[in-house]
């Protein structure tokens, strides 16, 4: 089987799902997966080989492509394709499972589908239609509604919200993300690069076996390309289900958000919760501490804005950790999690993590989010970006803690939530049928 991403294995929630994945199914197919990569980064693309075997990863940087100028792009993609059509010629793969909708990838694939007896495409998010990817609005700090399904094209306004963000991502002093910049911005977008866009995603879609991870996925799948997804859930590593087996008791609690400082994931909503609770309730700011646990973007505008905004909560209520690892650790480490997203999730892998460890979580009602958590027993859904709604879940959730003897009883979350060897032997039963002589 040849796989393909964009990205880097096991960074990011896409990957980190896709690491998970291939660890366990290659054990369950007594198979060897290969593996090919494609990273952007500073106008550098870069193609990397790996090689999945018996549950180990082995990769390496095979090809570097510079695209740092616009009118190089086609070449490039050109390059691409001709590299990975030897490659599935050298191979021969019966499948190809893709776990990436990025646009530079899809473009490959098209190229490259017709050589692959079986493709099969992993739907995280909305890259495949969205130039956001994450179906929000940075102007007005939302979940977007998605007009763009309905009109049947991708507005400009998408487009200058892109260009204005990826301005606010790479430098540290401007920022940009404000209506009035919005008029220049969209005299900046190619609205025929996106609608080009479009219709590879379209065909790449329609020549797949798609999966998705939720409901809600399936949804936008089905409005934009008529296709029928499979849903498969996420699920978590086998060792944070044991977390949720052990009593706990704690004289303060320890709240996390895990991921990245961005504006997406509304970092910023829940720096402003946490300061309301400081402000009004002293009680339990004096038993509260909250961790970020992620990358900070210290050249960023957008980033470094969000936290320089609250420096006064930093090293007394609120830590920056930066990226922890392992992932058991962070959650013995947290008695609950918070994801104060402003865009549309799939899933929510801290909101799967979460529930498999037990711990109370606080998310945004959000995408594919209340699929995952409105039946588990310590899950609030709050309103997106609303800054009251998210500080009154979290002092209820401090309250209950503190106050209820049992509040971490031990607690049985398969119910909840599968675990990563369930969900590979779901995937291995779709790719494979029977397991065995999965080439």
């Amino acid at each position: 089987m040849l796989v393909v991403h964009s990205g880097r294995l096991g960074i990011g929630g896409a990957n980190v799902f896709l690491q998970d994945l291939l660890s366990r199914l290659s054990k369950i197919a007594e198979s060897r997966f290969y593996l090919v990569g494609m990273r952007s980064q500073s106008g550098v693309l870069q193609l990397e080989l790996g090689i999945v075997e018996n549950g180990n990863n082995y990769g390496y940087t095979v090809k570097v492509y510079n695209f740092l100028r616009v009118s190089s792009f086609n070449n490039i993609l050109e390059k691409v394709s001709k590299f990975m059509e030897g490659f599935i010629s050298a191979l021969r793969p019966s499948i190809m499972l893709v776990n990436s909708v990025e646009p530079i990838v899809l473009s490959v694939i098209e190229k490259v589908m017709d050589k692959i007896p079986k493709l099969y495409l992993i739907v995280h998010d909305g890259g495949f239609f969205c130039p956001l990817k994450h179906m929000w609005d940075p102007i007005k700090g939302r979940p977007c509604s998605m007009p763009c399904l309905a009109l049947g094209e991708p507005p400009g306004y998408c487009a200058a919200s892109e260009v204005l963000l990826k301005i606010g991502y790479i430098q540290p002093f401007l920022n940009p993300l404000k209506p009035r910049l919005l008029s220049p911005a969209e005299k900046i977008s190619v609205d025929k690069n996106f609608q080009d866009a479009w219709e590879i995603s379209r065909t790449v879609l329609r020549h797949s076996n798609v999966i998705v991870p939720s409901k809600f996925m399936a949804s936008i799948v089905k409005r934009f390309a008529g296709v029928n997804a499979v849903i498969i859930r996420h699920g978590a590593p086998e060792e944070l289900f044991a977390l949720a087996r052990e009593p706990r008791r704690t004289a303060r609690v320890r709240l996390g958000f895990i991921g990245d400082v961005s504006l997406h994931k509304g970092v910023h909503v829940l720096l402003e919760a946490v300061d309301l609770v400081v402000r009004r309730r002293k009680d339990l700011a004096r038993s509260m501490e909250f961790y970020i646990i992620g990358k900070v973007h210290n050249l960023s505008s957008a980033s470094m804005r969000i936290i320089s905004k609250y420096k006064y909560l930093l090293g007394k209520y609120v830590h920056l950790l930066g990226f922890v690892r392992p992932r058991v650790s962070v959650y013995k480490l947290l008695d609950a999690v918070v994801l104060p997203s402003i865009c549309h999730e799939s899933a929510g892998l801290s909101v799967i993590e979460g529930v498999a460890s037990g711990r109370y979580v606080i998310a945004s009602n959000v995408g594919g989010v209340p699929e995952y958590l409105s039946p588990y027993p310590r899950g609030l859904l709050v309103e997106p970006g609303n800054a009251h709604a998210l500080a009154e879940a979290i002092e209820q959730t401090i309250d209950r803690i503190i106050g209820d003897k049992d509040a971490f009883g031990p607690l049985d979350t398969h119910r909840y939530v599968k675990t990563t060897g369930d969900v590979a032997r779901m995937y291995a039963r779709l790719l494979f049928g029977a397991v065995e002589n999965a080439g």
